[in-house]
């Protein structure tokens, strides 16, 4: 089991890195505020999960263990499944997820692509005392919420901008985790350009 990776980040995208440590690169799927954290050049260590599934094996990378240990809880729900957890944990900080489970609202994980009412309502139900382990503090500021609408929209105007769809992506995510929970479009909008004028 691999339980750490420490090394250079080489590449870096909104859902995946590249770390090279002795002369080997190591490709590590992400949350986004995990991305977020790391820049290309610097050097960085992620706690790990790795899981083998389709006869190949997936590495996932996490800047806490606390996420580690959250991603691992939420496989472990019926239908979900590693991609959408990432999603989730790109949408909802731990916090966030671990108020939604107490309050049984399946709300904020309706925003993710591919969760709809019914597995929003069992991520819900099947987490129920699970996440007491983890120690999850108080959540900060919301999330903004925004409509799958919303996101779509967003993704489409920075494209049509001239943005790849790679970094049109990692800007949204930036700008979900930053506005206000009541933003319009036009906030999102101008969030993500904010973001992509920063030196990545």
């Amino acid at each position: 089991m691999i339980e750490s990776l420490r090394g250079t980040v080489v590449t870096l995208e909104s859902d995946a890195v590249v770390l090279e440590l002795g002369g080997v690169g190591w490709r590590l799927r992400i949350p986004s505020g995990t991305a977020q954290q790391l820049a290309r050049g610097r050097a960085a260590q992620l706690m790990c999960h790795l899981l083998l599934r389709d006869d190949r094996f997936h590495l996932y990378g996490f800047a806490t263990a606390l996420e580690r240990d959250l991603f691992r809880v939420l496989l472990a729900v019926s239908g979900l499944g590693p991609e959408k957890a990432l999603s989730l944990m790109s949408a909802q900080s731990p916090e966030n997820i671990g108020q939604a489970v107490r309050d049984s609202d399946p709300t904020p994980f309706q925003i993710v692509r591919g969760i709809g009412n019914r597995l929003a309502q069992r991520i819900v139900l099947e987490l129920q005392g699970k996440l007491d382990a983890l120690e999850l503090a108080a959540p900060g500021p919301p999330r903004a919420v925004v409509s799958r609408q919303h996101a779509a929209d967003l993704n489409a105007t920075l494209t049509k901008l001239g943005y790849p769809r790679a970094l049109a992506e990692r800007a949204s995510r930036a700008a979900y985790d930053t506005a206000a929970a009541d933003a319009t479009l036009e906030d999102l909008v101008r969030a993500a350009l904010r973001s992509l004028q920063k030196p990545m």
